[in-house]
Order: C-alpha cells, then structure tokens, then sequence
C-alpha cells in the first residue's frame, strides 16, 4: 500500500512515506473527512498541482477531474495515476473560464488557489453553478503566519532597529515577500471573513469550519519557514518533514485552535 499521495513512479522511500508536504499531511486527514466522499462521486480538484489529492479521492472511487495550468504535473498526474479504484482525468485550464456543464460535480476541492485570485467574489460565482444540488464546495487555503506575527507585535525596541535589515521591516512586508515568491497575484493573504463572505455571497451556505495545522503545527511551520526565508528567501523544505508523526499526534489535541490554515465545508 502506498503512503498517502505517493505515485507508483516514484521511488521507495517515498512509496512509503508519502507526499513529503508537512502542512498538506498535517491537513490530509481533516479534508478527506469533510469530503464525504461516496464511490462514483464525480470531484473536481481545481488547481490539482502535482495532484495528490486527486490521487486519494480517485482511490476512494471517486471520478475525479484535476484542473491546473502545468501541462507536465497533468501528463504524469494521469499516466502514473490509472492503476487506482476510480478514474483519474486531467483539464489544462486556468480557473477562469472552465469547461464542464452545470451541475457536473458533487464535490469541487481547492487548495491553496485563493492566492492567485483577485476577485473572490467573481471566482465563487463561477464555481457555483458547477457543484450539483446538495453538493459541496470543500476549501483548504493558508491564512497567514499568525506565530511571525506575534513575533514581530513581541519584539524589542533594540530588534525592531534591525528591521529592514536582517529580516523584513514589517510582518506585512514578510507576508508579501513570501506570497510573491509562491508567484501569488496578491500581496497578502485573504482574511477568514473574506473568504467567509465571497462564499457566502456565491450562494454557498457555510457548514464546518476548522484549522489546520492547529497551534503546534502552524507555530512550527511558521518559524520554519521565517527562518528558511531569511536564510535563503525561500520556504521551508522537505527536511522538516521529519517531524510530521509527532506534530500529527500534537495536532489532534489542539486542533481546533486558531491555525495557519483554513479548512470551510459549504453546501449549495
């Protein structure tokens, strides 16, 4: 049995362990939960990536479309992808003129694509015609670095002369340097009530709300990342992945804190 998200093409320690993505892991369990998924479900996954997710709902017996702009992630998602429990087809488009009939899907999953939206209100208006009565609209999308932010409100007046410097002047000029290498159309990223209320103003009714990774998680992702970007300008790396186990088993203790993501379960 293969690690969640890990394709048959790919080599053996990453058969077993998985998909090496530490917020994505973290949040793997909640998403499938709030899925529901039934064998036979048809699933869209807009903007699938490397399609991970996909993977596991097609395992699940869904019917799942994944939609990205990356022709190549597309070619190996459904090459390396047909030997699982439901079909796996793939859709080059860019999320904003997509080509499926109304009512296509009972579920639509997005993950970590609100970032390269400018108009929530717009892109909610067009998805909504897509799910099919009674069926739902499943979102998981980062909410900022909540523990870099309390870092720099905390940070004494001999560290806050260094701003600019050693770090970037401000959490906001942080939040935008990180958003703009992710390649992101916005310079931060949206609030809770923005999403909340785009959601809403679609149409959708909102069912479940949670946060993962929850407080543990996200507060060692953040410094993790802070850290990583300071060095390098990047995010954080495969390595610490090393401590998914523990931080999964921290997590289901305190998960319904206040995280670096937002998971939103809304219903037509």
């Amino acid at each position: 049995m293969s690690g969640f998200g890990a394709f048959p093409d790919q080599n053996w320690l990453l058969q077993q362990i998985g998909w090496p993505n530490l917020i994505k892991r973290l949040q793997a369990p909640s998403i499938l939960n709030q899925m529901r998924l039934s064998p036979g479900m048809r699933v869209l996954d807009l903007g699938c990536g490397g399609g991970h997710f996909s993977l596991e709902f097609a395992r699940q017996g869904a019917m799942v479309v994944g939609v990205d702009t990356n022709f190549k992630l597309l070619h190996r998602m459904t090459n390396v992808g047909r030997n699982v429990q439901g079909p796996l087809a793939a859709c080059l488009a860019d999320g904003r003129s997509l080509p499926f009939p109304p009512g296509c899907f009972d579920r639509v999953f997005i993950s970590e694509l609100l970032g390269y939206v400018s108009d929530l209100d717009g892109f909610f208006s067009m998805l909504k015609p897509l799910v099919k009565a009674e069926g739902m609209l499943v979102i998981a999308n980062g909410l900022g670095h909540p523990a870099v932010a309390r870092l720099y409100r905390r940070m004494p007046s001999w560290m806050n002369r260094m701003n600019g410097r050693l770090w970037p002047a401000s959490y906001t000029d942080y939040i935008a340097s990180l958003n703009k290498g992710f390649g992101n159309v916005q310079s931060r990223f949206w609030s809770e009530e923005e999403i909340s209320k785009a959601v809403k103003g679609a149409g959708f009714s909102i069912r479940e709300k949670s946060y993962q990774p929850g407080y543990i998680g996200s507060t060692f992702i953040s410094y993790m990342t802070f850290g990583a970007h300071l060095v390098g300008g990047k995010t954080y790396g495969r390595r610490y992945f090393a401590a998914y186990p523990l931080l999964a088993a921290l997590d289901r203790l305190d998960s319904n804190r206040s995280g670096t993501g937002l998971l939103m379960q809304a219903l037509v």
